[in-house]
């Protein structure tokens, strides 16, 4: 940034360029932050793939990294009996896990469940909606209540089966459908 502030300028135009040199400080700070806050968005990453990988779930948990987020899906089994929307105990663990990563990042999180399209046969719950809304619920109950995270972060939601993200007509497809999204919006 050069500046003129010589005798021969107006109060004006010294006014002008010391603008211009307050904007492009701010700016210069704004970018540094933005930076901060990648990488430890990055780094944040790169633990939840690293513990996924320790704990052995390679094959139940997947991340998936898009431009706007960071969406770590958990395949329901791992997490839930069938037709239940309690969270399995040996399962908490790497929900704390995730809980001490995220809290590092201090991200908008969003939660949500899924089903597959097999009627769900419940006094629970009377539909696949309720129970991945349910599923949903907990994740985020237990993120806030055990895990002592901010609860204006989360959101949840359930989706039922009407997400898809395979085939329902094979027993692999409604597996994969049957899910938790925990997306990170960076």
């Amino acid at each position: 940034i050069t500046v003129d502030l010589s005798k021969n300028q107006t109060a004006e135009q010294r006014a002008q360029e010391k603008e211009k040199v307050v904007e492009a400080a701010e700016d210069m700070v704004v970018d540094a932050r933005q930076q901060i806050e990648n990488k430890k968005f990055d780094e944040a990453r790169d633990e939840i793939r690293a513990t996924i990988k320790e704990k052995g779930l390679s094959d139940k948990v997947q991340v998936t990294e898009e431009k706007d987020y960071l969406l770590v899906t958990l395949e329901s089994e791992v997490f839930f009996d069938s037709g239940s929307a309690d969270i399995r105990p040996d399962s908490m663990k790497l929900l704390s896990s995730l809980a001490e990563i995220l809290k590092s990042i201090d991200k908008e999180i969003l939660i949500s469940g899924h089903t597959d399209n097999v009627p769900i046969n419940s006094t629970e719950f009377k539909s696949n909606w309720e129970l991945s809304t349910a599923r949903a619920t907990n994740v985020v109950g237990y993120f806030i209540e055990t895990a002592k995270m901010d609860p204006t972060t989360f959101t949840a939601t359930g989706n039922g089966e009407y997400r898809p993200i395979a085939d329902n007509a094979t027993a692999e497809g409604r597996q994969k459908n049957r899910r938790i999204e925990i997306k990170i919006l960076k």
